[in-house]
């Protein structure tokens, strides 16, 4: 779907795969998406504060959670993110990927 919309996605299957690919890659990536709840007790918010804190440009973050605590809320604006609430409707993630202002159920 992401592809359909003109992006050019990269997954990793865990921190460490993904780290391995920014490492390698000839340009930063504009955006990361990421879920928050990882495998191996990583969250997104940890893999986001990972990244803002690389040398170099900090990608947008979209952060997909169940979750409404307000910690993690907090701390995703504070990190500047996106948050959208699953179920993830595609254009909510199509408007987060956009850069635009996001309508949760829309």
């Amino acid at each position: 779907m992401i592809r359909q919309w003109g992006y050019d996605p990269h997954d990793a299957a865990s921190w460490p795969q993904a780290l391995a690919w920014l490492d390698a890659a000839a340009r930063p990536p504009e955006v990361v998406v990421t879920d928050h709840n990882l495998p191996d007790g990583t969250t997104g918010l940890g893999v986001l504060r990972a990244l803002a804190a690389r040398p170099g440009p900090v990608p947008r973050g979209i952060l997909l959670t169940g979750e409404t605590a307000a910690g993690l809320l907090d701390e995703a604006q504070a990190l500047g993110c996106t948050v959208l609430h699953k179920p993830i409707m595609p254009a909510a993630l199509r408007r987060a990927l956009a850069g635009q202002d996001v309508i949760e159920g829309v």
